[in-house]
């Protein structure tokens, strides 16, 4: 019987698809690597643990595959993974229409002003003074800027295109042919110049690690919103910072930072035009249920000698 190794709760959905297939399970919730689970199990299905990287592996002689509960793979030394025949797989699928929900989510509280205006009138609790300074904006031929088209791109340009935005984008991969009808595709500048509110939905590489930066933010329109629910790797948070409180851009709305979870004093918890959430955008209930389900279906695919649906890795 093969050994599935769970280090952190994946959903009821991943447990029941393993065991209902045959898999003895070893679970865990310290979001740790156990050295005794590595030594004996064939599969993991990674959620939140550390870096799975080099030394793990050596500990794990029996492990064939690593399925990711979710799209990124920055937790999972990849490189490290192919050198020792380890397949890894993710869930490319699970939860992009829950991603694309949340970004379209801080691009709505953002035009409308919402942070700001519920702490007026919570916090002087007057009514007509919350309303009468309220400065939010129409949708409605405003232009969203899309840095990165895959799937959740792709998604949040059909959620603008329904309420007649304007639609630019980039990303080095897609051609204007290749892009969705509505989707007018430019260098990554004139995105950051044109746009009233950007959306970041590029991959964590070495490559995009602080690819947005002071410079970027100050080629932004000083009304312009910043949407981050990629990693926060990508994003010298300190530039963005300054950029917020120093009025070169607007606002944000922010769900991933450089360092999670943020400290408790990070500045971006507090500013009355950024709107946070910690790292879920990706979380809701289907997409949990999905992330996990598919997960384990990759772990199951490749131990029971099937070609993996999502590989990261070629073994």
């Amino acid at each position: 019987m093969a050994i599935v190794y769970i280090p952190q709760y994946s959903g009821e959905a991943a447990r029941q698809y393993l065991i209902e297939r045959g898999y003895e399970l070893i679970e865990r919730s310290d979001k740790v690597c156990d050295t005794d689970a590595l030594s004996v199990c064939d599969g993991i299905v990674a959620r939140a643990v550390p870096l799975i990287g080099e030394e793990d592996l050596k500990k794990a002689p029996h492990l064939k595959v690593i399925g990711r509960y979710g799209v990124g793979v920055d937790n999972i030394d990849v490189e490290a993974c192919t050198r020792h025949g380890v397949q890894v797989t993710n869930a490319p699928l699970s939860n992009y229409i829950s991603v694309a929900e949340h970004a379209w989510m801080f691009i709505m509280e953002c035009a409308k002003n919402v942070t700001e205006v519920n702490e007026l009138f919570r916090g002087e609790r007057h009514y007509f003074n919350a309303r009468n300074t309220n400065s939010g904006h129409d949708l409605f031929g405003k232009t969203v800027g899309i840095l990165g088209l895959g799937r959740i791109g792709r998604r949040l340009a059909q959620m603008a295109s329904g309420f007649e935005m304007n639609i630019i984008a980039y990303d080095p991969y897609v051609s204007q042919e290749q892009a969705p009808d509505g989707v007018t595709m430019m260098p990554r500048d004139d995105v950051l110049k044109n746009s009233d509110f950007v959306s970041l939905h590029l991959p964590a590489t070495p490559e995009t690690r602080h690819s947005i930066g002071r410079a970027e933010f100050e080629m932004m329109k000083p009304t312009a919103y910043f949407i981050n629910c990629a990693r926060g790797s990508i994003v010298d948070e300190a530039a963005l910072i300054d950029a917020l409180q120093s009025g070169v851009i607007a606002g944000a709305g922010i769900d991933v930072y450089e360092t999670e979870p943020p400290a408790a004093d990070n500045p971006l918890l507090y500013m009355s035009n950024v709107v946070c959430t910690p790292h879920l955008a990706g979380a809701t209930k289907e997409a949990n249920d999905r992330m996990g389900l598919h997960a384990a279906q990759g772990v199951h695919e490749v131990l029971s000698g099937q070609k993996p649906t999502w590989p990261v890795n070629k073994i």
